[in-house]
C-alpha cells in the first residue's frame, strides 16, 4: 500500500522521469534539484506542523526547483512543472477513486468515509478545515488554509497553488460520475484562484 505521506517512495522517480525526459544531462540536471530542495526545505520547515504537512511541503520543494530550472528553458515553465507532478499520477488517482467507488454499496458514504479520514491523515494540520454542510444527502468541506499555497508563496511562486496544486484534486472529482455513483462532485472555489478558502462538494443525485 502507498504511504501518501513518504513522498519520496512514490513521487520522486516518476515527477524526474516526466521533468527529465529527453534532456541529455538528466542525471546531472537532477542532483542539482535535488540539492536546490532540500535548499528550499530549509526555507519552510516552520510550515511542517506534522508529518502530513511535510509530505505537501516536500512536493512543493520538488515542483518550485523544477519551476526555477525551467524558466528560460521552455516556453511555459508552468505547464512543464504541471505535466511533471501532476501529469504521472492524474490517472492513477482517478482509476483508484473510480473503482473504490464502483465496488462501493453507497458511493457517497464510502467518499464521505474517505474526505473525514483523509482531512486527518493525508491533509493533515497544514489545511484548517470548517465542515460547512454535512448531512446524509451533501457534506461541503472547508479549507481556510491550504499548505501547498502557503509553501509556494513562502519560495515566490504563489502562481504554483493554481497551476499545479488545484490541478491535482481534478482527476479524483473527475472519476465521480453522477449517473453511475448517484452523486456529483465540485470543487468551485479555491484559494490558489484567488479566494479566501477551498470548497470541496459532495451531493447526492438520487
Amino acid at each position: 500500500m502507498t504511504d501518501l505521506n513518504d513522498p519520496r517512495s512514490w513521487f520522486v522517480e516518476p515527477f524526474f522521469a516526466a521533468l527529465l525526459d529527453g534532456v541529455p544531462d538528466a542525471a546531472e540536471v537532477r542532483a542539482r534539484l535535488e540539492r536546490e530542495t532540500e535548499t528550499l526545505l530549509d526555507q519552510t520547515e516552520d510550515l511542517v506542523v506534522d508529518e502530513a504537512a511535510r509530505s505537501h511541503v516536500v512536493l512543493t520543494a520538488y515542483a518550485v526547483a523544477a519551476y526555477r530550472w525551467l524558466q528560460g528553458r521552455v516556453a511555459d515553465p508552468l505547464d512543464a512543472v504541471r505535466e511533471a507532478v501532476v501529469g504521472p499520477f492524474g490517472e492513477w488517482m482517478a482509476d483508484t477513486v473510480r473503482a473504490e467507488l464502483d465496488q462501493a454499496p453507497d458511493p457517497f458514504a464510502t467518499m464521505v468515509a474517505n474526505l473525514r479520514e483523509q482531512e486527518k491523515s493525508y491533509y493533515g494540520k497544514g489545511f484548517a478545515w470548517e465542515r460547512v454542510v454535512d448531512d446524509d444527502r451533501a457534506i461541503l468541506s472547508r479549507a481556510h488554509r491550504c499548505v501547498y499555497h502557503d509553501a509556494s508563496t513562502r519560495l515566490g511562486a504563489p502562481e504554483l497553488t493554481a497551476a499545479v496544486w488545484c490541478e491535482w484534486d481534478k482527476p479524483m472529482l473527475a472519476a465521480v460520475d453522477p449517473d453511475r455513483h448517484g452523486m456529483r462532485a465540485a470543487r468551485p472555489v479555491t484559494i490558489g484562484y484567488g479566494c479566501d478558502h477551498c470548497d470541496f462538494a459532495f451531493e447526492r443525485t438520487k
